[in-house]
């Protein structure tokens, strides 16, 4: 009888195992569609456009060295803020 080798799955935290032999990378849809992300979101910041929407940065770009640089577009920022303001209005409420 053949022993099955397992191999951890490809995804970062993620320590489930799968069948060595196969072509699959990864456990499930889950850990695949968010490498999928991680990767788009990482080729976006290097390409100098919002991470989120993908639209480009409408911040400019500062030329000091402790600078912390802005993380989404000026339109994902509000959505993000307000969101937040209304999931804590909500919270208040309950």
């Amino acid at each position: 009888m053949a022993k099955i080798e397992y191999r951890k799955c490809a995804a970062y935290g993620c320590e489930n195992k799968i069948v060595k032999n196969r072509k699959q990378l990864y456990c499930s849809a889950t850990c695949r569609e968010r490498m999928k992300a991680i990767r788009r979101r990482g080729k976006r910041i290097r390409k100098n456009l919002c991470p989120q929407c993908g639209k480009e940065m409408d911040f400019p770009v500062s030329d000091h060295r402790n600078k912390v640089y802005t993380s989404y577009c000026s339109k994902c920022k509000l959505y993000y803020k307000s969101r937040y303001k209304d999931k804590f209005k909500a919270d208040l409420r309950a």
